[in-house]
């Protein structure tokens, strides 16, 4: 779990769609410079019309011809349009670092996980041998003991490692 609250998968999916709007913003703000042009078309009108002729209601279809162009291009907030574009050129550039930031943060996980799991094998492996170094010393105590042997010298042995 990322510390966010999300997934580092959903997370790094996110940064990538941030880095795809800040390129069409982009683009969308580049084409602001040019002019626009915009037209419509015929027109079917059906059911009881009014005949365009006579001005009277008729019962049949009409089919009229209104057709239109209007086009538009920006004069005077050029200076806002340029920086429209700056904006969207650091913001691309800062989605880029975050798409960045993501994947790196994503590979640093990975690693430290697996570091981790290095570190709690070699713990299992000391701790194995510790046990194992214990029941041989606990085996030479018997041995001592059923030997007869002095137990004053053997805790001060024990004492010494």
């Amino acid at each position: 779990m990322h510390p966010s609250g999300t997934t580092g998968k959903s997370d790094f999916t996110i940064r990538e769609v941030n880095v795809f709007s800040e390129e069409i913003n982009l683009k969308e703000n580049r084409y602001k410079r040019l002019p626009d042009l915009n037209g419509n078309n015929m027109g079917w009108s059906i059911g009881r019309n009014i005949d365009p002729t006579s001005n009277d209601f008729i019962t049949q279809d009409i089919l009229n011809g209104n057709y239109g162009l209007s086009s538009s291009v920006i004069c005077f907030r050029q200076d806002w349009v340029n920086k429209s574009i700056n904006q969207s050129k650091i913001n691309l550039t800062a989605s880029k670092e975050e798409y960045q930031q993501t994947s790196n943060d994503i590979a640093l996980q990975v690693a430290s996980q697996y570091l981790n799991v290095l570190l709690a094998d070699e713990r299992l492996e000391i701790a194995g041998k510790n046990l194992e170094a214990i029941r041989q010393q606990m085996e030479q105590i018997q041995k001592m003991i059923s030997a007869g042997g002095d137990l004053r010298q053997t805790c001060t042995k024990l004492n010494l490692r």
